[in-house]
């Protein structure tokens, strides 16, 4: 910290240099800054280096810099940044580098984050994020961006940069195109997505979704906290129509979503998309008595419930006739409104209602006669 130029600088063609556990630009709690006046890290013609871990203490935070917390520069090439928190101290306070988050020029095939258990950085409060230029392969996945003055990721160092037809662009990352989101349900126990893509012709991509509390002024957001990926192979014409089965968010939180293909080259996030509500309908119907004589009443007891987040607008169920028996009553909630054959004949059994509140539901009892016909050791459906 506090140093003239950067606090690290591996240079020179050297390689395999492992930066772990540091404090750069920071006192030594990591909660206040002491700037360096360069960048925190520069890589520059330096390859196969690591900076952070995915274990305990092997983290570094790189905060308050005057330039960007990390450049790579000039065939600083295969680089691994995972588990740093770069902008964010030690006890969460925003502290962010000058410039970008992390600059990759002339800097191949490095991977920023990643999906396994620890490999995310915590990435935020910088002037901008993630910057490709000139440069692929580089592999932006599962971190956390936020607070970010530009782009979460920006390839090309020029703002959103638009999907093209087919994706046969060049520049930062190929200019890979990123998803479009085009709904986003939420229930008690997921958040379902749905989602395009076009892209090169048959190619499997992985797609990454995030969450976040408000999209940012670009309309495209940034990538808070990583909810799961999916993978999608476009057709030959270059498109895909998938969903994605998400844990579940709250209503009105955002969701963003980047592509990444086969060589590692991932897109900006998509434009942000706000998650609404659906309700969870379900229903359990149980049999008394589990054993009953020709003759004798047969009761259902039908629960209809609406886990929520939402309420269920015209909830209703039908219940098919039961075999070798005929209809004798139903008792239903107020409100409901049943459909039934006439007492001693057959047929479906129908209810509805205006709604279901979230949280709710709603017991019917429907009692059918067994015939005095019916064989003995015979199996009610």
């Amino acid at each position: 910290s506090g140093n003239g130029v950067h606090g690290i600088a591996p240079a020179g063609g050297t390689s395999g240099n492992i930066l772990r556990g540091n404090l750069i630009g920071t006192d030594v709690t990591g909660n206040s800054t002491i700037p360096n006046f360069g960048s925190g890290i520069d890589i520059n013609n330096s390859s196969n280096n690591t900076i952070g871990g995915t274990a305990a203490g092997q983290r570094n935070i790189i905060c308050g810099n005057f330039v960007n917390g990390i450049t790579m520069f000039s065939n600083a090439n295969s680089n691994v940044v995972q588990g740093n928190r770069i902008g964010v101290g030690a006890g969460g306070a925003a502290l962010g580098n000058a410039n970008q988050s992390i600059r990759m020029h002339l800097a191949n095939n490095n991977t920023i984050g990643g999906l396994s258990a620890g490999a995310a950085n915590i990435i935020g409060n910088n002037g901008n994020g993630v910057i490709v230029l000139q440069s692929t392969g580089d592999s932006i996945r599962g971190n956390s961006i936020s607070g970010i003055g530009g782009l979460g990721i920006d390839l090309d160092d020029n703002g959103q940069t638009a999907n093209d037809a087919g994706d046969g662009d060049s520049g930062g990352n190929n200019d890979q195109n990123y998803p479009v989101l085009t709904s986003a349900l939420t229930s008690m126990s997921s958040t379902m997505v749905a989602f395009t893509l076009n892209s090169q012709a048959g190619t499997t991509f992985g797609i990454d979704f995030y969450r976040n509390t408000a999209c940012d002024g670009s309309g495209f957001g940034e990538g808070e906290v990583y909810l799961g990926s999916t993978s999608a192979m476009t057709d030959g014409s270059g498109n895909v129509m998938a969903f994605a089965n998400l844990p579940a968010v709250p209503v009105g939180s955002v969701i963003t979503a980047t592509a990444t293909d086969p060589s590692g080259n991932t897109s900006e996030f998509s434009a942000c998309i706000v998650v609404t509500g659906v309700a969870d309908i379900s229903a359990m119907i149980n049999a008394s008595p589990f054993t009953v004589p020709a003759g004798a009443n047969l009761t259902f007891t039908v629960t209809v419930a609406n886990g929520g987040p939402e309420v269920a607008v015209n909830p209703s169920f039908t219940m098919n006739p039961v075999s070798d028996s005929t209809f004798v009553s139903i008792s239903a909630p107020g409100g409901w409104m049943c459909t039934t054959p006439p007492i001693g004949g057959t047929g479906p059994v129908s209810c509805t209602a205006p709604s279901l509140a979230a949280s709710s539901n709603a017991v019917f009892s429907i009692v059918w006669n067994v015939d005095l016909d019916t064989p003995s050791g015979s199996t009610i459906s």
